[in-house]
Formats: C-alpha cells, structure tokens, sequence
C-alpha cells in the first residue's frame, strides 16, 4: 500500500543540490573565518544526558526534544538508564566537554546540527532542526578583547555577502542588577529575562502583562521600568563599557553598535556582554548572529572548574535563507598563511600596557582588512616574548608582528619570517603593502 502524502517532518525541509551546494559553500565560508581567528574543531554526540540541559535555556526549556527510553534500555542494567535530549545548542555540551576533559583554555569551533520543538515557520528560517555554527574563546578573561574579537568575526562574516547589519548589546549582569535592585526574586530573575527579551516585538504594556501572570508584582515592575528608562548602568559595569566602546572604535565596530538596555537573551548562563546582529532592513528575520560571555558554566558540571569563557553563535539558516532570497553568490577562500601578533612589555608600567594595547588593536585591525592572511592575536599583555613566541611557533605561524615601545613610539611594526628566520621593521603604513607583496 502506497503512502497516500509524502512529506518532511514538520519544522524541516530538503535542500536539492543547488541548495545544497550553496550550504556548503557557505558553511566553509564561515569556517574559514572561525580559522582565521585560530579556532580548533570539536564535535560532540548529537543528545546529551538531559539533566545538562534542563536549567539553562529560561522560558525556551520546554522546547528540548527528549528521547524516550526502551525497555532494551531498562533491561539488563543494575543502574537507572539515562534520560536523554537532542541537544539544544553546542554552548551546554560544551561545557560538558571542558569540565569532563578537565581543559581551561580553548579556542573552538563547532557546526553542527541542534534541535527545537518550537513553531516553524519556514519563510523566515525557523526550524525545528537546524545547522549551528559556533566559535567560543575559552580561557580569557573579561578584558574586552575577546569581546571585540567575536564581534570582528561577526563583522566578517556579514560584510563578505554585503549584508548590512547592526549589533545591539548589552551587560546581562547589569541587567540582573537592575532586577535586584527592583527587588524581584531571584527565582523569577531568568522568566522576567525572558519577558523583557521579548520588547523588540512586543510593547511594554503586553511585557507587563505576562510579567503579571509569570508573579511579579506591580511595584517591583514599576521600580524595574523606572531604572530601565534611566538607563541605570552599575559603577562595576561602567568602566567596561567604557573600555568596550574604545576598543570598538579602534577596530572600525563603533557605527554598527546599539546599546540596549533590555537585551536580555534567553540563556540561563550568560554572565557579562551579550550581543545580537540584526539586519535592519529585514527585521522580521531576527537575529542571524548572537552569542555573550558566559564565565564559570563549567561549575554545573564541576564546582572547582571556573573557567572564563565567551562565544557566538552564527545563525547560518538564517543567514542562508537571506542570501538565497537576494540570489547572492557565495565564494569560497582557501586558507590562508599565519600571521601571530605578539607584543613586548616588560619593564612596562600599566600606562605604557595600555598604549602598547590600543596600538596593538590598530595593527590587528589593520591585518585583518587583508583577505590573505589568518591573524591570531595575543591578548595577554603580560607574557614574556619568549613565549609568544613559542605559542607563534605552536600554531605553526609562517610570521611574526611583534610591537614594543620603541615601535609605539615611531609607529612602527617587527616583522619576523618564521620560514625563512629574516626580521625588519617597517613603517605602520607600509604594513599592507609589505602582506600583499609577500604573496
């Protein structure tokens, strides 16, 4: 007997060859840019032990796929069988994967699939079972240099198809604080997160409503709107915006940045910035990137395992679903040769440091306008040469860019060939006419 409709799954679809080739193309495009940052692959089963994933994603909890257990499960064991979920995102496996391999510095990347019961909607890319693509700095600190680093990539990304973006930002702990200070309980603080995440479709009277019917009071709904529209910012948040603002002018990110004070994301562990890049021309696609820092979510799996650690996430279907309704071709690039960018400050005073730093940023961002070449950057401004230069050694980098004071004070750059063991130094203007000479 014949089947009478053949169809998907609901909240999927098929990609023919075209389509699929067009995936491909771009899946090695973002790849490409996640290598270029000095991200490492790593893969991970496709469900996790549910327990991991139950207290992590807010409201959006209801959404994960759980596997039903057999009775070949239950069977013949003398322990409980495992419960488990599809996985939700790659953030919580990799949490699990840190605190089980016991590692505390990582710079990842992972695409793969991950799943939803949500309500699909196909004309705008939202499915039940989607590709994630994913790149996450673990390790290093709340400097804000891995901060801009992840919105680099971002940048990246977008502006190879022309995409014209924003990025809205925010502090979640500053927003917690905001909470605190409303006297909301902190077993609601992830619902009314949840809630206030929701006020770029919704007004805020339709917030307060659900606020309502999720317990809070109206006074502690009304001294939360008070703080919001005062843009209430905490004097330990203060100076980091501050540095993020610098530092975003310096890497050219300053016209895309939009500080949203109620940017919430529905994710449980997020700890300090948290980001989305939306395409305003075409709001009703959401966000097509969005990640944050998210410290210490190794402790769930392993309380003496504090590990700072910040990510992104990359929509890609999203992003595909843009670019196939513009009918934009995508290009693949073949890897490029490593640039390591190192700098020298010992005897250096934190005044010095700092300069050394923002100099340091202008060469990064001036090496990476060049599509030739995989730049990594040593954001820890206190090692010894020596061993960034070993580190350059290790990622097998064919050049090393290396600044002191000497350089900072003649805007200068050293450049040592690690192939060929030459060194010079060269003006900071001259810095892309020597790269694109070199190939």
């Amino acid at each position: 007997m014949s089947i009478s409709v053949i169809k998907t799954p609901l909240g999927t679809r098929d990609f023919g060859p075209d389509e699929a080739l067009m995936r491909e193309q771009l899946l090695n495009d973002i790849r490409d840019v996640f290598k270029k940052y000095g991200g490492k692959p790593l893969e991970t089963p496709t469900f996790e032990r549910r327990e991991y994933l139950m207290k992590k994603y807010g409201d959006d909890t209801k959404l994960i796929y759980d596997l039903k257990a057999t009775a070949e499960d239950i069977e013949g064991t003398s322990t409980a069988p495992e419960i488990l979920s599809l996985r939700y995102d790659l953030t919580v496996p990799l949490a699990r994967y840190l605190a089980q391999n016991n590692l505390v510095k990582l710079r990842r990347y992972q695409m793969a699939k991950v799943f939803r019961r949500d309500q699909p909607q196909l004309t705008k890319a939202r499915f039940r079972e989607f590709y994630q693509c994913d790149f996450d700095i673990i390790g290093e600190s709340e400097t804000m240099i891995p901060e801009i680093q992840l919105l680099k990539i971002g940048q990246e990304i977008l502006q190879k198809y022309h995409i014209n973006f924003k990025i809205k930002f925010n502090f979640r702990n500053n927003l917690i604080e905001i909470l605190k200070l409303s006297q909301i309980p902190q077993d609601l603080f992830l619902t009314t997160c949840s809630s206030l995440d929701k006020l770029d479709k919704k007004s805020w009277e339709e917030v307060r409503e659900e606020l309502l019917v999720k317990k809070l009071t109206s006074d502690q709904i009304n001294r939360m709107k008070i703080l919001l529209d005062e843009n209430y910012m905490s004097e330990s948040i203060q100076p980091l915006y501050q540095k993020f603002c610098e530092f975003a002018k310096i890497m050219g990110l300053d016209p895309f940045l939009q500080y949203e004070i109620c940017l919430a994301r529905g994710m449980d562990y997020y700890t300090g910035l948290i980001f989305e890049f939306v395409i305003p021309e075409n709001p009703e696609i959401g966000t097509v990137i969005a990640g944050g820092r998210y410290d210490n979510l190794t402790q769930m799996f392993k309380e003496s395992l504090q590990t700072p650690a910040i990510g992104l996430s990359v929509g890609f279907e999203r992003i595909y679903f843009y670019l196939s309704e513009k009918k934009s071709k995508i290009i693949y690039e073949s890897q490029r040769p490593i640039i390591y960018l190192a700098s020298i400050t010992k005897d250096c005073q934190a005044e010095q440091i700092a300069s050394l730093t923002e100099y340091k940023l202008q060469i990064y961002n001036c090496l990476l306008s060049s599509p030739l070449y995989q730049v990594i950057l040593d954001a820890d401004e206190t090692r010894p040469l020596s061993k960034q230069i070993a580190a350059a050694l290790a990622e097998n980098a064919d050049y090393l860019f290396f600044i002191g004071n000497q350089e900072l004070s003649k805007k200068t750059v050293t450049i040592k060939d690690l192939k060929k063991r030459q060194q010079k130094t060269i003006n900071y203007d001259e810095v892309l006419i020597f790269l694109t000479n070199q190939q």
